[in-house]
């Protein structure tokens, strides 16, 4: 499985950026948009915050859309969760405190 896990990063607040492309995700796919697709499972986070930092997820549902806070966390962080990881099912975004917040996932 380590050669699925991939890399994405954001500075401040926004979408997750794919580190090995460098290219701002669409959400035309749904979940991350092209580069990582509906389903993406967060495996790890490695933040650089001070403050709390929401993870959200877009996503519609019988017709009406939802935006759950998957993961919340506050401060400087690495986190592994496992394998199995925080599924995703639709557009993923970082609602960080400060434009300095750096905040990297890895996903699969």
């Amino acid at each position: 499985m380590a050669t699925n896990i991939k890399t994405a990063t954001v500075t401040g607040s926004g979408q997750l950026v794919d580190f090995s492309t460098s290219t701002v995700p669409t959400t035309a796919t749904g979940g991350m948009g092209d580069a990582i697709a509906v389903g993406t499972r967060i495996l790890g986070i490695t933040a650089a915050v001070t403050g709390t930092c929401n993870i959200t997820d877009t996503f519609t549902s019988v017709n009406t859309t939802k935006t759950l806070t998957r993961i919340k966390f506050a401060g400087d962080r690495d986190t592994y969760f496992g394998e199995q990881g925080v599924k995703f099912k639709g557009v993923i975004k970082v609602s960080a405190p400060t434009s300095a917040s750096v905040v990297m996932v890895f996903y699969g």
